[in-house]
């Protein structure tokens, strides 16, 4: 599984999932099999055997009419490109995600990575209507606060792009208390950098160097 603090430990579940699942019909649960293991894979740096995978996940979607599955696939299939530096093909593969979204919660998840698709292929309007459309759609819902805290960085990180470091500094804030909430140091750590380089571009050279210094410090205890 995915969420595991151990993706080698999720590959060798879903390698057992996908084992057992081929000899059934479950066509979606063996698609969602396939996609836990590509995910894990990703984790551990393996794109290019995530990337085959993928297309399986895409293909048992579309057969048994899956569109969660599909966006799963689609959103996915960005971060392999993204790691290959293919900015187009991730936002195009993010872009198909939010079409195929079956529901509002997976619509702001697909439009939280092609926001994060489009920063870092400096598409950064793309990004932050993306990003702002996002944020609306988690508000009532509960138990996003990792997705949230992500796409609120990603924001903070467009709006610093987009020389707009006042409101880049109130996103990163906020990123900062969700990962407090859910314990994510690392998603901490990276709002304080984007906050300490939104303060330098504010002018607060000392503000900026305590909130990197902090940054460093919570980075290398992630």
């Amino acid at each position: 599984h995915v969420r595991l603090p151990d993706a080698a430990a999720g590959i060798r579940h879903a390698q057992q999932a996908i084992a057992l699942l081929e000899e059934t019909d479950d066509i979606a649960w063996l698609g969602h099999a396939h996609w836990a293991l590509a995910a894990n894979l990703t984790r551990c740096g393996r794109y290019v055997d995530a990337g085959p995978l993928l297309d399986r996940v895409r293909a048992l979607a579309l057969s048994c009419g899956d569109t969660r599955l599909e966006a799963y696939a689609e959103w996915t299939s960005s971060w392999v490109s993204l790691a290959l530096c293919d900015y187009d093909a991730a936002v195009e593969a993010c872009r198909r995600a939010v079409e195929v979204a079956p529901d509002s919660l997976h619509r702001a998840a697909a439009l939280t990575y092609l926001g994060s698709a489009c920063k870092d292929g400096a598409q950064v309007g793309e990004a932050i209507a993306a990003l702002e459309e996002a944020l609306r759609l988690y508000h009532g819902f509960t138990g996003v606060g990792f997705m949230e805290a992500f796409a609120r960085l990603s924001l903070a990180d467009a709006l610093l792009a987009s020389a707009r470091p006042e409101q880049a500094r109130e996103h990163a804030l906020g990123t900062i208390e969700l990962g407090e909430n859910t314990r994510w140091p690392l998603i901490v750590g990276r709002a304080q950098r984007t906050l300490g380089r939104a303060l330098r571009s504010l002018g607060d050279l000392a503000g900026a160097e305590a909130r990197l210094r902090e940054a460093a410090a919570t980075l290398r205890g992630s």
